[in-house]
């Protein structure tokens, strides 16, 4: 996970079939290894030579995800009409939690 400034440089990294800013032709290692993210956003990155890396499958179970409307699971919904005024209002309710159970799944670097 990177910022789009640092592209050139991340994927030149990953990409690259032989060692990156060299003449000899050893295999790169890192060929193919991860799968690169780039966020568009300075926001998320406040100094742009920042870098992390991600385990998916980690993240996936320390990640938890879940719709919270009982009894059903479904979202609620209600309505209700005036028929001489021509209007309707409509409502639903619905409860979402995200849960993190563990951050060991990321490592990161902030460089300084």
């Amino acid at each position: 996970i990177a910022p789009i400034d640092l592209y050139e440089t991340v994927w030149e990294t990953v990409s690259s079939m032989g060692k990156v800013d060299t003449a000899n032709n050893n295999r790169n290692v890192h060929f193919g290894a991860y799968t690169i993210v780039f966020l568009r956003n300075k926001v998320d990155f406040p100094d742009v030579n920042d870098w992390y890396a991600a385990d998916s499958t980690q993240m996936k179970e320390m990640n938890l995800w879940f719709d919270q409307v009982w009894p059903g699971g479904q979202p609620e919904f209600g309505f209700t009409e005036e028929f001489n005024e021509f209007v309707a209002k409509y409502r639903a309710y619905m409860r979402y939690t995200n849960i993190v159970r563990d951050w060991r799944w990321v490592i990161g670097s902030q460089v300084s």
